[in-house]
């Protein structure tokens, strides 16, 4: 880890939108780094246990409500 002062601004970015669907390139903009940068950290989060991960789950009936998402975090 590089910048911790960066890596805690996503680790706060994520907390307060725990359970909330979350687009790295939103956080990217709302923290001021890029993209890889959200992905390497969000590994790392994940591989200590701090996150969890989710993809979205299709269902037949929500077919119609259909929302590109990367990651769900909670």
């Amino acid at each position: 880890m590089r910048n911790v002062s960066e890596f805690e601004k996503i680790f706060l970015y994520l907390c307060m939108t725990s359970s909330n669907i979350v687009v790295q390139d939103t956080i990217a903009k709302e923290v001021g780094v890029s993209r890889q940068t959200i992905s390497n950290y969000l590994e790392l989060l994940e591989q200590a246990n701090l996150i969890y991960s989710s993809k979205p789950i299709e269902n037949e009936r929500e077919k119609g409500l259909k929302i590109k998402t990367e990651n769900l975090f909670s």
